[in-house]
C-alpha cells in the first residue's frame, strides 16, 4: 500500500509501491493511485481534488508528487518542465559497467510515431555483485522511459526489464522493474521554499539485496 511522505495545503507526496499505475488507463480494472488518493479524500469529506504533477512507471517504486488544485499543478509541472526538479533513482542492472561512474547520452524513441528526443542522466554504481550492479541514477531530462532505454542501450538493461530486454537475457531474475525513485527536490509552488524527500527501498528490492550477493 502507499504511503505518505509529505503533505501541506499544497501537496501530497507519496512513496508509490511497485505493480501500480499513477493514472488510470484503458482496459485497467485495478484502480490508479490518483483514484485511490481522490476516492479517499472524498470519502474524508476534503474539499481539495487531487492532480499528478508527474509519472513513474507503474512497475517501479517511489516517490510521486501530487497537486492538490491546478493552480499548484501547474506551478509545478513547470519546474519540470524548466528541469528544475532533481530526481535520484536507485536501479538494479545488468552485469557490471565498465565505468563507475558517467553521463549517459542518446536521443530515444519510447512511444512509437513520436520523434526521437534528446536524453540526459548521470549514474553512479553503489555496489556490484554477482552477476548485477546497484547504480544511482539521476535523471536530468525525464524522458518516458529514459533510464530503461538508455541503460538497455548501452547493453546493461534493468533487471525485470521485459519492454527493452528480453527475459533469456537474465541470469539473475527479479520479479518486477528493478527501479524505484528514491529522492526528489523542488520548489514549493506558494512559498518556493525548497522540499527535498526522500524514500527507502521497498521491502522486495532489499529482500532482493540481502539475498543475492
Amino acid at each position: 500500500m502507499y504511503s505518505i511522505l509529505y503533505e501541506d495545503s499544497s501537496l501530497l507526496v507519496i512513496n508509490k509501491p511497485p505493480c501500480m499505475l499513477v493514472i488510470p488507463a484503458r482496459n485497467e480494472r485495478k484502480l490508479s493511485l490518483l483514484e485511490l488518493l481522490n476516492k479517499k479524500a472524498k470519502e474524508d469529506n476534503l474539499s481539495y481534488r487531487l492532480h499528478p504533477c508527474h509519472r513513474i512507471d507503474r512497475d517501479a517504486s517511489g516517490i510521486v508528487v501530487f497537486a492538490k488544485g491546478k493552480k499548484s499543478q501547474a506551478l509545478v509541472m513547470e519546474q519540470f518542465k524548466k528541469r528544475q526538479v532533481s530526481k535520484s533513482y536507485l536501479a538494479f542492472i545488468k552485469g557490471t559497467l565498465e565505468r563507475k561512474k558517467g553521463t549517459l547520452i542518446d536521443f530515444i524513441q519510447a512511444i512509437p510515431k513520436k520523434s526521437k528526443r534528446r536524453a540526459l542522466l548521470h549514474y553512479k554504481v553503489v555496489e556490484e555483485r554477482n552477476g548485477w550492479s546497484l547504480v544511482n541514477v539521476q535523471s536530468l531530462t525525464g524522458r518516458t522511459n529514459q533510464i530503461r532505454i538508455q541503460f538497455a542501450n548501452v547493453g546493461h538493461p534493468l533487471l525485470g526489464e521485459r519492454l527493452y530486454a528480453f527475459g533469456r537475457d537474465f541470469n539473475v531474475k527479479f520479479r518486477r522493474l528493478g527501479l524505484h525513485a528514491r529522492g526528489i527536490s523542488f520548489r514549493h509552488p506558494k512559498d518556493r521554499r525548497t522540499i527535498s524527500l526522500h524514500c527507502p527501498l521497498p521491502s522486495d528490492m532489499k529482500k532482493f539485496l540481502d539475498s543475492h550477493d
